[in-house]
């Protein structure tokens, strides 16, 4: 939607800034990715400690009337922005699922890649309770690790950007938020020259 509405005010240049974003649920990513991708493209691959691997792909689930998927992507959306004029911001703070973003934008060629090396979660969580078995909490176990379409994991790694920028003193002086669209954002300004 707020692609849309830009592009309805003449915008034609976008930049996704992932600075500091921590990440989120994996089928949120997917859907954003089959955007900009193609139908059966591989977004990630998981991969246990037995060696049994499964992948998340770009597929058409919302005109499945038996889905069950979060967050289902029709076949209109499926590669509706590719092209689009754009360029991504990251740094050490980009994690989880904000690098299967970034990983797949610079796997794919669609964009630039303008910061500095990301966190590196490469890895998925699930929690059990011990309830069961009379304890208050939960273990916290990682059960797979995840592989961007290029095969290379980066957990404990990062995701390297095309251009490495690091974050001036004087636009460090301001936390994220404060430092949206100022002249000091050195990152940004990188950014921009790097449109198509």
């Amino acid at each position: 939607e707020a692609i849309e509405a830009l592009k309805a005010m003449g915008c034609d240049r976008f930049v996704f800034d992932l600075r500091d974003n921590p990440g989120g649920e994996l089928s949120s990513i997917v859907a954003v990715l089959s955007r900009f991708l193609d139908e059966g493209n591989v977004v990630l691959t998981k991969k246990d400690n037995e060696g049994n691997v499964s992948d998340s792909s770009v597929r058409v689930v919302a005109d499945d009337p038996n889905s069950e998927i979060d967050c289902p992507v029709s076949k209109r959306d499926i590669g509706k922005y590719k092209g689009l004029n754009c360029v991504v911001l990251c740094n050490q703070n980009t994690a989880s699922a904000a690098e299967v973003f970034v990983a797949n934008f610079r796997d794919y060629n669609i964009a630039k890649i303008i910061g500095t090396t990301t966190y590196g979660k490469g890895t998925v969580q699930s929690y059990l309770p011990l309830s069961y078995y009379g304890i208050d909490g939960v273990l916290k176990m990682t059960v797979y690790k995840y592989f961007p379409p290029c095969g290379e994991g980066y957990d404990g790694i990062g995701i390297e950007p095309n251009v490495t920028a690091e974050l001036s003193d004087e636009a460090k002086q301001y936390n994220s938020y404060e430092l949206l669209g100022k002249s000091v954002d050195n990152q940004l300004m990188e950014a921009v020259k790097y449109f198509k």
